[in-house]
């Protein structure tokens, strides 16, 4: 709440209690069921992406992760395709 609400634009965006001004209901949909359920990757994949995702989308500054962090992830050193002759 209180980081909702301490930004420039904030009363624009957030009643004083820290809820959305235009959206009432808004339900939770997890990253990973979004990408498997509406975009038809793989639970697999789904998973890997999602666990990577989540910290770039960490709401506190404080608490998202920082660029060395991503680069220095999982899926960032993951075994890259073979390239294919022409």
């Amino acid at each position: 709440k209180k980081l909702a609400l301490s930004g420039k634009y904030s009363k624009k965006f957030f009643d004083k209690k820290g809820n959305l001004r235009n959206i009432k209901q808004l339900k939770f949909w997890p990253i990973e069921e979004v990408l498997h359920e509406k975009y038809h990757f793989s639970r697999e994949d789904a998973e890997d992406i999602s666990n990577f995702m989540l910290p770039l989308l960490e709401f506190d500054p404080k608490e998202r992760a920082t660029a060395f962090e991503v680069i220095k992830s999982d899926w960032m050193k993951a075994k890259k395709p073979k390239k294919t002759r022409k």
